[in-house]
C-alpha cells in the first residue's frame, strides 16, 4: 500500500509551543526508513508489531526554541541515526532527611499494629527530585497531609530513566508516604524536552504495601523547591492555572478537572517552596458522603500539569495525525478500511454530546461519566470502554476537546474504577460493591498507555489483564462462560500492540473454553455462577459479548498472518448467531420471559449497539457468512428504525466505538494506488444518504441510490482522483467528481 507522506500533515492543536508531541501510528516494517521531518524530532517506541521488534505507535516529541511549526510531516530516510543524544536535562535524587533509628511497635503475628505508629518512633529517609536545565535546578517532592493536618512527603525514593533521544527524555520517580497512619504511594512520569519544558503525570496510589491495604486519610499535593518562590496564596481556578515564578513556570491545566470554585485547589507559596494542593477534598464515586480526606483501599488518582525551566514558556503543543493515517497503520481495526462518516455518524455525535455533558468537573472523582451522586443514579457511561470510544471518535473527527476528555477517562478508569489493593474493577452497573469477572476492562488503560507512554497505565493494565486470567482459570470448567468472554476482547488488544507470547497463548486458550462450553451444551451460557447469581441461565446480550470477542481474536490473527486460525473461528461464530439472533430469549438473564417481540427501548438498543459491530465485521472478514451477516443486518437496522431512542438508551460507551466500525466496514473504503476502492456490504437502502470518507486528497462524499435495477453513485471531493467500486460481484470505475452505474 502506498503510504502517501505527501500527503501526510500532523496539525499542532493550541498555542504556539517550544515542544510538541504527537502518539504517531507506523506501518508495519516502516520505523528503520521514516522519521518526522524537523531537525530536532525523534521518537520512542511505544507499541510493536514484533516483540520488541518493528515499532507500530511511537510517541514523537519535537523541540524548537523558535516555536515548533503548525503542521509536520514524515520523510524517508536512508539509515536512522544511531548517535546517543547528549540531553540538556538532568534527573537525580538527593535525600533531604534520614533518620535509621526505629522503636518496634509491631510484632508480625499483629501486622496491623502497624497502623498509627508515631512517625517519631519510625526510620525515616526522605528525598527529592532535583532537576536541572540551563544551569537552574528545581526540586519536586511529592506529600501528603496526615492526622492533625501535619505534612509527610515521600520516603524511599528511586528514580528510573526510561528514555532518551535528542527531542526529549524520559524519568520515572517515586516513593512511599507514611503520614503517621498509614501509607500512600506517589510516583512521577517525567518527559523532559530539550527547550526546558516538561510533561509530567503524578499518581498517589493507595494500593497494598504489606499484608493488606488500609484506608488512607489526608490530601496530596506536590511541592516546588528554588528561590523563586515568595509569600503568597493561590487559589485555583480563581487566580489562573498558569503561574510563573521567576524562570520555573507552572501550567496546571491539565488538572483544571480536579478543582472548581465550589472545590478549589491551592498553592502555598512560602520561603523557597511552593505546595501545590490539586484538590480540597476526596470523593470515592459512589460513596460522596464519605469522610472529606478518606482514600478507599485500591483508590488512586493521577495529577497531570506541564512545567519550564528557563525562557521556554510552559506549554506543549499536541499534534494531531489526519484519521487516514491510522488505516494505512492498521489502526484501530486490524483491516485497512479508511474512517467513515455513515448512517450512524450523527448518532455517533449526540451520543459523545451526551458522555461528556456527564463528566463529573472541577472535583477529585472527575472524568466519571455518570448522572448523579449515588449508587441508584444512571451509570451507563461508566461500562468499561467510555476512554477508547471518545479516542477513536476524537481521532476520527479530529476533536481535540473529545480527545481530552477521552484522556481524562482513561486515567479515571485506571485511578478509580480499578482497585490497586488486588487489581479487580469495580462494576459500575449494579453498584460499586459489585466486581465481576465480566467487567474487569482494561481497553481503556492500554489506549491511554499508547497516547502518553506513561508505565504507570500500561502497568495497570497488564495487571488487571493477570488477575482477569486468573479469576477465569480459577472458575473453570463450568458450562456456562457468557459475558465473562468480555475482557478476552482487550487480552487480544494487549497481542495485537505488544505481541506477546503471553497475550496469544491467552486468547487462544480463553476462545478455546468458550469453543469447548458452545459444541458441549449449544450456547455460552450467562456468566460464571451460581444460586442467587445464576449463571447457567442463556441470553442474547451473553452470546453478543462472546462473538465481539471472537472478532477482536480474528483481528488479532489477521494482522499476525495466521489466516489458517480463521475457519475454527467461522464456526464457532455461526453457533452464536443462532442463539443471538434467536426472538425467544431475553436480553439479559435477569430479565427472564422478555422476548425480542416485548422489549423496552433500552433492550432493543443494546441488542442492536453489539449487532452494529458484529455484522459488518462478520461479512468483512468472512465474506462466506453472507447468511448470518444478512439474517444479522435485517434485525438490526429493523431495531435501528427509531433513532430517537438511541442517545437514551442502552450502554453509551458502546455506542461510538461500535458505530464508526460500523460505518468504516459497511461502506469499506481503502485505499488502492493513487486512488480509493469502495467494496460496500448490504442493502443501499439501508445505507446513509451521504457518506463522508476521509482520504488523502481530503473528505470524499459518496451517495448512492438504488434506481430501476442498479446502483448509481454519485462523488464528490476538493481534489480528483480514481476511484473503482465492486458490488455484488459488479465492477466499475469513476472518479471522485464522478458517478457510476452498476
Amino acid at each position: 500500500m502506498a503510504l502517501h507522506l505527501d500527503r501526510l500533515r500532523l496539525q499542532r492543536v493550541g498555542p504556539p509551543a517550544t515542544a510538541g508531541v504527537v502518539s504517531l501510528p507506523l506501518p508495519p516494517q516502516s520505523a528503520d526508513r521514516l522519521a518526522v521531518d524537523h531537525r530536532c524530532a525523534a521518537w520512542q517506541p511505544l507499541g510493536h508489531y514484533e516483540r520488541d521488534g518493528s515499532p507500530r505507535r511511537v510517541l514523537a516529541c519535537i523541540a524548537d526554541p523558535r516555536g515548533v511549526p503548525e503542521t509536520l510531516g514524515l520523510k524517508e530516510v536512508a539509515r536512522p541515526s544511531r548517535k546517543p543524544a547528549k540531553h540538556p536535562w538532568s534527573a537525580t535524587t538527593r535525600i533531604t532527611r534520614e533518620k535509621l533509628e526505629f522503636q518496634k511497635v509491631m510484632t508480625f503475628a499483629q501486622p496491623d499494629h502497624m497502623r498509627g505508629a508515631p512517625v517519631e518512633d519510625c526510620a525515616s529517609v526522605e528525598s527529592e527530585l532535583v532537576l536541572a536545565y540551563g544551569g537552574e535546578t528545581i526540586c519536586i517532592t511529592a506529600g501528603a497531609t496526615g492526622p492533625g493536618g501535619g505534612k509527610c512527603v515521600w520516603q524511599n525514593v528511586h528514580l528510573e530513566r526510561l528514555w532518551s533521544n535528542a527531542a526529549a527524555a524520559s524519568v520515572r520517580v517515586g516513593g512511599i508516604i507514611y503520614n503517621g497512619d498509614t501509607y500512600l504511594c506517589a510516583d512521577l512520569y517525567i518527559v523532559l524536552y530539550a527547550t526546558g519544558v516538561a510533561s509530567v503525570a503524578c499518581h498517589f496510589v493507595n494500593t497494598r504495601l504489606h499484608i493488606k491495604g488500609y484506608d488512607f486519610r489526608g490530601l496530596p499535593f506536590i511541592r516546588f523547591s528554588g528561590t523563586a518562590f515568595g509569600r503568597r496564596q493561590i487559589t485555583l481556578p480563581r487566580d489562573g492555572m498558569q503561574q510563573q515564578f521567576g524562570l520555573f513556570g507552572l501550567n496546571l491545566d491539565d488538572a483544571a478537572i480536579l478543582c472548581s470554585d465550589k472545590y478549589p485547589g491551592r498553592l502555598e507559596c512560602r520561603g523557597n517552596e511552593a505546595d501545590w494542593f490539586p484538590v480540597s477534598r476526596v470523593f470515592n464515586p459512589q460513596k460522596v458522603r464519605g469522610p472529606a480526606e478518606r482514600w478507599d483501599p485500591g483508590m488512586a488518582r493521577t495529577v497531570r500539569f506541564t512545567m519550564s525551566l528557563g525562557a521556554a514558556p510552559p506549554l506543549i503543543a499536541r499534534y494531531q495525525a489526519p484519521a487516514w493515517w491510522y488505516s494505512v497503520c492498521g489502526e484501530p481495526w486490524a483491516l485497512p478500511l479508511l474512517p467513515v462518516q455513515g448512517r450512524f455518524a450523527e448518532l455517533a455525535q449526540i451520543t459523545v454530546d451526551d458522555l461528556r455533558a456527564m463528566f463529573r468537573r472541577g472535583r477529585f472523582d472527575a472524568g466519571c461519566a455518570a448522572r448523579g451522586d449515588y449508587v441508584q443514579s444512571q451509570q451507563v457511561g461508566n461500562d468499561g470502554y467510555t476512554g477508547s470510544s471518545l479516542l477513536l471518535y476524537a481521532i476520527s473527527r479530529g476533536d481535540d476537546q473529545v480527545y481530552a476528555d477521552a484522556l481524562a477517562y482513561c486515567y479515571y478508569w485506571a485511578d478509580l474504577a480499578v482497585d490497586h489493593e488486588e487489581f479487580t474493577v469495580h462494576q459500575w452497573i449494579g453498584g460499586w460493591p459489585w466486581k465481576t469477572c465480566a467487567y474487569m476492562k482494561f481497553r481503556d488503560l492500554v489506549y491511554g498507555y499508547l497516547e502518553t507512554g506513561d508505565p504507570y497505565l500500561r502497568d495497570t493494565a497488564e495487571n488487571v489483564a493477570d488477575v482477569y486470567w486468573m479469576w477465569f482459570r480459577a472458575n473453570w470448567p463450568r458450562s456456562a462462560i457468557g459475558r465473562d468472554m468480555f475482557p478476552t476482547a482487550d487480552w487480544a488488544v494487549l497481542r495485537r500492540y505488544f505481541d506477546s507470547d503471553r497475550g496469544r497463548h491467552r486468547t487462544h486458550q480463553l476462545v478455546g473454553m468458550l469453543r469447548d462450553v458452545v459444541e458441549t451444551r449449544g450456547t455460552a451460557g450467562g456468566q460464571m455462577g451460581a444460586g442467587p447469581h445464576a449463571g447457567y441461565v442463556d441470553a442474547l446480550y451473553m452470546s453478543g459479548v462472546c462473538m465481539a470477542a471472537c472478532l477482536d481474536m480474528a483481528e488479532a490473527e489477521i494482522e499476525a498472518g495466521n489466516g489458517d486460525q480463521l475457519d475454527g473461528l467461522l464456526d464457532l461464530l455461526r453457533q452464536l448467531h443462532a442463539d443471538f439472533i434467536r426472538d425467544d430469549m431475553p436480553l439479559f438473564p435477569s430479565n427472564m420471559h422478555e422476548y425480542r417481540p416485548d422489549w423496552s427501548p433500552h433492550f432493543t438498543v443494546t441488542w442492536a449497539m453489539i449487532a452494529a459491530r458484529i455484522y459488518p465485521v462478520l461479512s468483512r472478514i468472512w465474506p462466506k457468512s453472507s447468511k448470518q451477516q444478512d439474517e444479522g443486518m435485517q434485525a438490526l437496522y429493523r431495531h435501528a428504525e427509531d433513532q430517537d431512542a438511541w442517545p437514551r438508551e442502552g450502554r453509551y460507551c458502546l455506542f461510538p466505538l461500535q458505530i464508526g466500525i460500523h460505518d468504516a466496514f459497511v461502506l469499506g473504503a481503502r485505499l488502492e494506488g493513487q486512488g480509493i476502492l469502495i467494496e460496500p456490504v448490504g442493502k443501499p437502502a439501508d445505507w446513509a444518504l451521504q457518506q463522508v470518507v476521509d482520504t488523502p486528497w481530503g473528505s470524499l462524499s459518496v451517495r448512492a441510490r438504488q434506481r430501476r435495477g442498479a446502483v448509481e453513485f454519485a462523488f464528490s471531493a476538493p481534489e480528483k482522483f480514481p476511484i473503482r467500486i465492486c458490488y455484488q460481484g459488479k465492477n466499475g470505475k469513476s472518479t471522485s467528481t464522478g458517478t457510476c452505474r452498476l
